[in-house]
């Protein structure tokens, strides 16, 4: 692995490693807002904000069903490109965590119909939706410490037979919480920079923001969102650091190697450049050229994404050779499939795009009748 991410791998491995991290990027950018959404409705509950209207609770309150939704569609594909990539080691560590891993399909079900409790005018008391949010976001971070989890079991493949001796449910070492804390304050900038695009964009519409909360409210909100993403900056690379000195031989070649360090290098500029952009906005809180800090977002999500990737990577060349996995994409790339894969892709978009549509055209019309 002395060449660049995916330069250096057989053709079948380098075509499913490209579609697995692409599909994945759509994915981590929904789950991040649904995250990160559901955890600031919480805190902001427990401190009396949602006794009140205000644009970021009525923004997050209106699209985290919808945002949910379109996580768990993107999800499906890098689903199936993991059980592709790396057959053996993925379900073993899911046979392993077993009825544990399972919960989270009850618990993902829990967490999305919290989110229609926030919307329900029954429930506009500050407790109930409080308890909703709370409710909510214990349910995700579940979810994503599940597959924090189940990912690093993956590759612990010396643990597994102990692991299956002794009945255990639950996968731990040094490197899950630094890990699964860069991925969960990580969400934070990538959930203002979409609630931030979604007040641009509203206030450019007939459903103005200042109109309904005050010109002050939507200042005061596009200045907490430059705050929660630099908060969420700062302690996603604090986790980082603590990540790369408890990891494994795996994290260090990934780290040093051409496989993933250009990569890294790029969500690290991409960091830099976001916390200079959240900055600014901080001292002029006026949702204008979003352009440059949605790339930066863009690169620091997929240079991290990558980098994982690499992790990965090293970890099972270090166990074994990498050559069966190869054998098997190979095979699996013979199969088929690749044009009824676009067809539904498209579908998806298509609808997922169709339904934004009818969203925004039908409050346009209620706003001018």
């Amino acid at each position: 692995m002395d060449t660049p991410f995916p330069f250096g791998f057989p053709a079948p491995t380098a075509f499913y490693l490209v579609l697995f991290v692409v599909t994945l990027i759509v994915h981590v950018v929904l789950m991040n807002y649904v995250l990160a959404g559901t955890a600031v409705l919480a805190v902001s509950g427990l401190r009396g904000g949602l006794a009140r209207p205000n644009p970021l609770a009525g923004i997050l309150g209106d699209w985290l069903p919808f945002a949910l939704s379109g996580a768990i569609t993107a999800a499906i594909a890098p689903l199936l490109f993991v059980q592709i990539l790396y057959r053996q080691p993925f379900y073993t560590a899911n046979l392993l965590l077993f009825n544990r891993w399972m919960a989270m399909l009850p618990v993902l079900i829990v967490g999305f119909y919290l989110l229609y409790v926030l919307k329900a005018p029954r429930f506009e008391g500050r407790w109930p939706r409080t308890a909703a949010a709370l409710g909510a976001a214990v349910c995700f971070l579940f979810a994503a410490w599940s597959w924090t989890e189940n990912s690093l079991l993956t590759l612990a493949g010396d643990q597994w037979a102990g692991f299956y001796q002794a009945e255990r449910i639950v996968h731990w070492e040094p490197a899950l919480l630094p890990r699964l804390g860069m991925w969960i304050f990580g969400a934070l900038p990538t959930m203002a920079l979409v609630c931030l695009l979604q007040i641009a964009n509203s206030n450019r519409g007939n459903r103005n923001l200042e109109t309904r909360y005050g010109p002050d409210a939507v200042t005061g909100t596009v200045r907490l969102l430059a705050w929660l993403a630099l908060a969420g900056l700062a302690a996603a690379v604090a986790c980082g650091l603590i990540y790369a000195a408890v990891g494994d031989l795996a994290v260090r070649s990934a780290l040093t190697g051409p496989l993933g360090r250009w990569y890294l290098l790029l969500g690290l500029v991409g960091a830099a450049a976001q916390f200079a952009l959240w900055w600014g906005l901080v001292r002029d809180p006026t949702p204008r050229r979003l352009a440059p800090l949605t790339l930066a977002t863009l690169a620091t999500i997929a240079g991290m994404t990558v980098f994982r990737e690499a992790v990965r990577l090293h970890a099972l060349d270090l166990q074994a050779s990498l050559q069966p996995y190869f054998d098997q994409h190979a095979v699996a790339a013979g199969r088929g499939g690749f044009v009824a894969f676009l067809v539904f892709a498209a579908l998806n978009v298509g609808l997922a795009s169709l339904c934004v549509w009818i969203v925004r055209t039908g409050r346009r019309q209620q706003v001018s009748n």
